[in-house]
């Protein structure tokens, strides 16, 4: 009798621990479940303050591009005038510095301040809505030439012998039957004469 009644007791003890364990999970779920519906709430409520300030800090987003643009085109007009300025000054000075600057003895600043001349022309001549372009454009034109001058002109005066043949005696027909050497002798040199 009291092994039956041992055995009878076995199965409603394995089903009142099972129902109690069911009841744990589901608990547990419940729980997860709350704390999901929170996080969920948080989540909702972090995306509406993201909107909210996507809303607010666009208005400035446009301003501040506004602003960098019309800074990038400030300082590109800044550029232009300040090119515009370098031009004018050099116009105005352009005989000067070539008067100051020697060729002799610094030819590759004397070139440069040509190249800058020449520059300068070419921005007069590509820009005629400015005011005084055709003045500016004829002082630089000038200045070019005489600068051109002076450097072909020195550089003649390197390439060529310090003193030049005479042409004319050198196509002198007495040259064709008369030459003359040096001999070396004991005295010096004497001169032998051929005709």
């Amino acid at each position: 009798r009291h092994l039956s009644l041992a055995i009878g007791k076995a199965p409603g003890s394995t089903m009142d621990q099972q129902c109690a364990k069911v009841e744990v999970i589901k608990e547990n779920m419940e729980t997860c479940q709350k704390l999901t519906d929170h996080m969920l709430q948080i989540l909702g409520s972090f995306e509406t303050r993201l909107e909210k300030l996507d809303r607010i800090t666009a208005p400035m987003h446009r301003i501040t591009q506004l602003m960098l643009e019309k800074e990038r085109n400030l300082e590109g007009a800044t550029r232009l005038v300040d090119e515009l300025i370098d031009h004018q000054d050099l116009a105005s000075t352009a005989h000067i510095q070539l008067n100051e600057c020697d060729m002799r003895t610094n030819h590759k600043e004397y070139l440069s301040l040509i190249e800058r001349i020449r520059t300068g022309l070419f921005y007069f001549q590509n820009n005629t809505k400015f005011k005084d372009s055709n003045h500016r454009e004829r002082q630089l034109r000038e200045a070019l030439k005489l600068g051109i001058q002076h450097v072909e002109f020195y550089f003649k005066k390197q390439l060529l012998p310090q003193h030049p043949y005479d042409l004319h005696r050198l196509m002198s027909p007495d040259l064709h039957y008369q030459h003359q050497y040096m001999e070396p002798s004991r005295s010096g040199f004497s001169m032998l004469r051929f005709s």
